[in-house]
């Protein structure tokens, strides 16, 4: 047990000796230089702030000028958008957006002329009224081999040459439905 503590005795002399100067020198040195670095990252980037800062400034006192709107200018996108619904109104705006040309320009072109006539007709075709009666095969044109029996007889009695009831059917048959059949 002896020599456990003198072991213990020991490290805790070496943990209290004070570290050479030398060594303390060299992390002083360290520290100064990263602090100077990242000082000098720091002026740089407040530079870059206050540079971007005053370039958004001029761009909004230039959008403040230029937000008011004269009366020409007005007028002229009143007649651009004049007889457009939204949908045709929003595809002018990208097109006259996209290709960097006014309003009316972008109305007179000819590849926005020619997709506001297809998009009409597209919007007529669509909004085109369903017919009110459906054609279909009534009651007196079923084909002959849907009918049944009482069916075909009726419309055979129903047949009517120059006004009058054409019976082909021979009298012995009697009145509608009443055919008997032999089996």
């Amino acid at each position: 047990m002896e020599n456990s503590i003198n072991k213990d005795e020991t490290l805790e002399k070496n943990e209290e000796e004070p570290t050479s100067e030398k060594e303390e020198v060299t992390e002083d040195i360290d520290w100064k230089a990263k602090s100077n670095a990242m000082y000098g990252k720091y002026k740089n980037t407040v530079k870059e702030v206050d540079a971007l800062k005053a370039k958004l400034a001029k761009q909004v006192e230039a959008n403040e000028n230029t937000s008011e709107f004269s009366a020409e200018q007005v007028a002229q996108t009143i007649e651009a958008f004049d007889g457009l619904d939204a949908n045709a109104r929003t595809k002018l705006a990208k097109e006259a957006k996209s290709s960097g040309i006014s309003l009316v320009e972008a109305r007179k072109h000819e590849d926005y002329g020619l997709w506001l006539s297809a998009y009409r007709a597209k919007k007529e075709k669509d909004n085109a009224p369903e017919p009110s009666t459906k054609q279909g095969i009534s009651e007196t044109e079923k084909p002959w081999g849907h009918m049944n029996i009482g069916e075909k007889e009726k419309w055979v009695r129903g047949l009517k040459v120059n006004g009058k009831p054409f019976d082909m059917l021979p009298k012995q048959w009697g009145p509608p439905g009443t055919l008997k059949r032999d089996l």
